[in-house]
């Protein structure tokens, strides 16, 4: 009797097993759970690893474009406070401005839809074919400079101010439409007026040779002046003279005195009123001080010149 009560399990052991089996089972799962958390914290996939060695890729070739768009742009910008009076001189209009047409409104919408992989080839192959033109360009660009600076054109291109000016101040009204003084009517102003005192020395601003001289005071310029500047095509006048310093025939150097200011003629102040003409049609003067505006004060100039819309003459 005795010996058959023994060998019945015992309640309390078989619960112990039972618990003994759960304690296990949750410390797999937390095994599982802190093996899965390290896994995916320390450890990438293949397809985490593959996009992360791209990832490093695209941000290499970024840079390395960044680093020769910026040498690029940084050259341009050099090229562009070099060449813009050059520009000006040989083709009388102002350097094409940056205007986004609807082509390139379509290209950059279609870009948009692209992957960056795409993108970033389509970006690496325009950008060498950009880098090859430039550098074509450039060649080009300092092959016609060097052309006109160790040319005898050069000097008799109009390139300085008439009148010693170097804070600008002088300059009161510029090339354009303004009201004229006398008739208080809107017509075109096709020189600058340089406010001056009497007197006031007054320089050829290329070589040639004066073509006139005008010695009337009563005429509409009054006391004037024009010089032919060999055969560049270019004509500069000098306006409401006090008194003539050449004669007619006579030639004269970029920087020779030609006369004084005055207030001869229909002139409405002592001053000096300038024109530059090529092929006999005048063209505006503003363009023609390169020599001694720099092209970062070429904007100021135009804004004090502008600041005037009456005319002197």
């Amino acid at each position: 009797m005795t010996n058959n009560k023994r060998n019945i399990p015992h309640p309390v052991s078989l619960r112990q097993k039972i618990l003994n089996l759960v304690i296990r089972l949750l410390t797999w799962c937390g095994i599982a759970v802190v093996y899965y958390i390290l896994f995916y914290s320390f450890l990438d996939t293949p397809f985490e690893s593959q996009l992360k060695e791209d990832t490093q890729v695209l941000e290499q070739q970024y840079e390395k474009l960044k680093s020769r768009y910026d040498t690029i742009n940084r050259i341009i910008a050099n090229l562009e406070s070099r060449d813009r009076n050059v520009y000006i001189s040989l083709f009388e209009a102002e350097p094409l401005s940056e205007v986004m047409t609807q082509r390139d409104e379509s290209l950059k919408d279609s870009l948009l839809k692209v992957s960056n992989i795409r993108l970033n080839d389509f970006f690496t192959l325009k950008l060498s074919d950009f880098e090859t033109r430039f550098n074509d360009l450039e060649k080009k660009l300092m092959l016609l400079s060097d052309s006109i600076l160790h040319s005898d054109v050069v000097n008799y291109i109009p390139k300085i101010q008439p009148i010693t000016n170097k804070n600008y101040t002088l300059l009161s009204t510029s090339y354009g439409m303004r009201i004229q003084p006398f008739y208080k009517s809107i017509t075109m102003h096709r020189g600058v007026d340089f406010m001056a005192s009497e007197g006031t020395r007054v320089y050829a601003t290329a070589d040639g040779t004066v073509s006139a001289v005008n010695s009337r005071k009563g005429a509409s310029s009054g006391i004037s002046v024009t010089i032919t500047h060999g055969k560049s095509g270019y004509k500069t006048f000098y306006g409401h003279l006090s008194r003539a310093s050449v004669k007619r025939g006579q030639r004269v150097r970029q920087g020779d005195i030609i006369g004084l200011t005055g207030n001869s003629g229909l002139s409405f102040v002592p001053h000096l009123h300038y024109e530059v003409l090529f092929n006999d049609v005048q063209v505006d003067p503003l363009y023609y001080f390169f020599k001694e505006v720099p092209p970062w004060d070429m904007q100021r100039l135009r804004s004090i010149a502008s600041t005037g819309m009456q005319s002197l003459d």
